[in-house]
């Protein structure tokens, strides 16, 4: 009878100590997902829907700055990259996109830092204005179709 009992308790304890075990690594987290890259794309397009870089303007002239400091992007298939998280401090300047030497263009973007209460910060580029005109993106995937004329 003893160790009935005492097994009884043996089984009691193993099944407390396993419940709040399992209690504390099955918490509810968030789902925040992967960050998302801080990239957006420039599309610049001519009168034809026909891709201006590598057409009319040659790729190894094309340039972007911001504060006279050289920007990061890519071009890749005629479409200019531009990585904005390095820009965020930059928020309210004018970027200066080089297409060649006698032809430049404004770029002016909005920013902001999210600060969620239980996933980490992150960037969001709100809105782009090219030449101080508003840009919509496309389908909101952070490219951005623009028709240089």
């Amino acid at each position: 009878m003893k160790r009935l009992s005492f097994l009884i308790e043996s089984a009691v304890i193993i099944m407390f100590i396993f419940n709040v075990v399992s209690c504390k690594h099955n918490k509810e987290q968030p789902e925040c997902g992967d960050p998302a890259p801080n990239i957006f794309n420039l599309v610049l397009k001519d009168k034809n829907d026909s891709l201006v870089i590598g057409k009319e303007y040659n790729q190894d002239t094309v340039k972007l700055t911001v504060n006279k400091k050289k920007a990061d992007f890519f071009i890749y298939n005629g479409v200019i990259s531009v990585h904005y998280d390095t820009l965020q401090p930059y928020n309210t300047d004018e970027y200066i996109l080089y297409l060649r030497e006698s032809d430049q263009d404004t770029l002016n973007l909005i920013i902001t830092t999210h600060t969620p209460s239980v996933c980490p910060k992150f960037l969001k580029l709100d809105s782009l204005y090219y030449n101080h005109k508003f840009i919509p993106s496309n389908k909101g995937d952070l490219t951005f179709k623009i028709l240089k004329q």
